[in-house]
């Protein structure tokens, strides 16, 4: 099951910021991860474009943690 669209446009905006801005290149992996996953990409297909394997991708992305953001905006912070 694929979720989608659990971001708004304006959260998407200030993530794309954070992206551009992020010296960490780990946190700006997972903020893509976030971005791709709002798209519809599944975690396979975020894994090949960004050079990583799925199992870091579950970790960066987690299904706990998109359900938390779906319930509860302000937890999704938390992720990146």
């Amino acid at each position: 099951m694929k979720i989608i669209d659990f971001l708004n446009e304006q959260e998407c905006e200030e993530l794309k910021k954070s992206h551009r801005q992020e010296k960490n290149r780990r946190k700006a992996d997972r903020i893509k991860a976030v971005l791709s996953v709002n798209k519809g990409w599944s975690y396979s297909e975020i894994a090949e474009a960004l050079l990583l394997d799925e199992d870091t991708i579950s970790h960066h992305i987690g299904s706990k943690e998109i359900t938390s953001h779906t319930e509860n905006r302000t937890e999704f912070q938390q992720i990146v």
